[in-house]
């Protein structure tokens, strides 16, 4: 029985991991760069730095707007859960699809005049020493594309 049991020990050790092992490593502390014909102007949308520390299992991503600061965790197991850390009904999704860490939000907040859902769709990876952001928010009938890029900081 104990030779089945490190026999079955060494045989999983020695698997493949699944999906999530392809994933790049965005762990560390990024500063976003300034986009091409903006000089030196921070955009208010993105997140200035992120600061990220990744496991098998899960990410933990701090983004920080001058003093206002967002923490959250996300669970690359591709369910839909409901987020406490932001206003409205929010639900969030993350998993990996390849090298890229793929985050879909569906939020609905009441307004004035009614309701209004915005999803956005968040695509994280690596290019070179880079990280690149994919953004894409839609509205009803508007989409906003945006691409933002992160170089990490060296400690």
């Amino acid at each position: 029985m104990i030779i089945r049991a490190a026999f079955l020990v060494t045989a999983l050790t020695l698997m493949p991991l699944p999906a999530a092992a392809q994933a790049a490593n965005l762990t560390g502390e990024w500063r976003r760069l300034p986009r091409a014909g903006t000089a030196q102007a921070i955009d208010p949308l993105e997140p200035e730095s992120e600061t990220i520390v990744q496991t098998l299992l899960d990410v933990q991503m701090t983004q920080r707007w001058g003093t206002r600061v967002l923490t959250q965790t996300r669970t690359f197991d591709g369910v839909e859960r409901d987020s406490a850390t932001l206003s409205g009904s929010v639900r969030t999704t993350s998993l990996w699809q390849g090298d890229r860490l793929v985050t879909a939000t569906r939020r609905t907040v009441s307004l004035p005049q009614g309701t209004a859902t915005v999803d956005v769709r968040e695509v994280r990876y690596l290019d070179g020493d880079r990280m690149m952001l994919d953004i894409t928010w839609t509205s009803g009938t508007t989409t906003l594309n945006r691409r933002v890029s992160y170089a990490r900081v060296l400690q």
